[in-house]
């Protein structure tokens, strides 16, 4: 088959049947282009998993949610720039830190109003 002439674990085949009868107009594809794809596909996923791997270790988890893949997407700075406009399904929400401006104490407030 063609993933294993590439070296791929990921099915060049099924990829190469979803582009062509996809919503996305791709009629004639060439075989390097569909092996390129899945190869890139391969990466991302590997990519993703290690670093909700990693995240899961050093927070005691023994299982990879939706929620932690989301968290350790949102923490890397390359991947989050790279998925900034996808919603991970059942991921839920990153916490973030707002910084307010710091409040003026009250001797300063009186002090400013003389």
């Amino acid at each position: 088959s063609k993933s294993i002439r590439a070296g791929i674990t990921f099915p060049v085949g099924r990829v190469t049947r979803l582009l062509r009868n996809g919503f996305y107009g791709f009629k004639r594809i060439y075989s390097n282009a569909s092996v390129f794809f899945t190869a890139v596909l391969q990466y991302l996923t590997l990519e993703v998993l290690e670093i909700s791997l990693n995240w899961a270790f050093l927070h005691h988890k023994t299982r990879i949610t939706p929620q932690l893949i989301n968290w350790s997407v949102e923490n890397d700075t390359e991947l989050s720039h790279l998925f900034k406009n996808v919603h991970i399904a059942f991921g839920g929400i990153v916490p973030q830190h707002v910084q307010y401006p710091p409040s003026r104490s009250k001797k300063k407030q009186a002090h400013s109003k003389k």
